[in-house]
Order: structure tokens, then sequence, then C-alpha cells
């Protein structure tokens, strides 16, 4: 996004973004196939943007706490044993709490075993036999 106001390419009216002043971006953009062919192409350039926002919705989560959790983590997974990166977002599904942030496998795990420890603890000593 621009920093400057710039002219609106059609009315010559101040905007900040896209060559157009609001009315004539309304009228182009804000309906129908241009406009979420606009919203994809977007998404798709701003891949960042769109994973900080799907952490702040889901898990109410501001980027600069889910930043810090990654530093902290050194972009590994918070299982100790694994050393995977590509950290996703762990959580109670009963509190909604976030815990920390695992590799997907582990996360999947973990979700699989409807995050009971009994059963995980069972798994570890079949595992041990």
């Amino acid at each position: 996004m621009n920093k400057k106001p710039v002219e609106c390419n059609q009315c010559g009216g101040k905007h900040f973004a896209l060559g157009l002043c609001m009315k004539h971006y309304k009228q182009q953009y804000a309906r129908g196939a241009v406009h979420k062919t606009a919203m994809t192409r977007w998404w798709k350039n701003n891949p960042e943007k769109q994973k900080m926002y799907n952490v702040k919705r889901k898990y109410g989560l501001d980027p600069y706490d889910y930043i810090n959790m990654d530093f902290n983590q050194m972009g590994q997974c918070a299982n100790e044993a694994c050393s995977n990166p590509l950290a996703v977002v762990d959580h109670c599904h009963r509190t909604g709490v976030v815990r920390g942030l695992l590799c997907r496998q582990c996360n999947t795990s973990i979700g699989q075993v409807g995050d009971c420890v009994d059963k995980l603890l069972g798994l570890v000593a079949y595992l041990t036999k």
C-alpha cells in the first residue's frame, strides 16, 4: 500500500492504493468475480500476512506473541524428542488455551488421541514393550 495519496485513474480523487478512489474501487472490485480474483491474488502474494491473520482469527494470538513463541522455540517443534521445523499452533480443544508450537505431525498425533494423557502413556508403554 502506498504511503502517499495519489490521484484516482478515473476521477482524480485522492486514494492510497490500486490506482482508484474508494468510489471507483467499490464499483470495479467490491462485487463478484473481479473482487474474488483480486482477493485471491492478494492472499497468494502475502502468505505471511495470511498466516498471521488466521492465527489471530483462530486462536486469538497476536502476531507478536506468535513470533515470540517461534523465536523462543528456535523455529523447532516444542516436543523435545522431535526436531522437525514448520511449527503450527497447538491448543487445548476444551479450553482454547494455546500451549505452544508443534510440527504438524506431533500436533496431529495429539489430536488423534483427543488430548488424553492416559492414552499417550498407554501408547508409550505399548511401544516400549
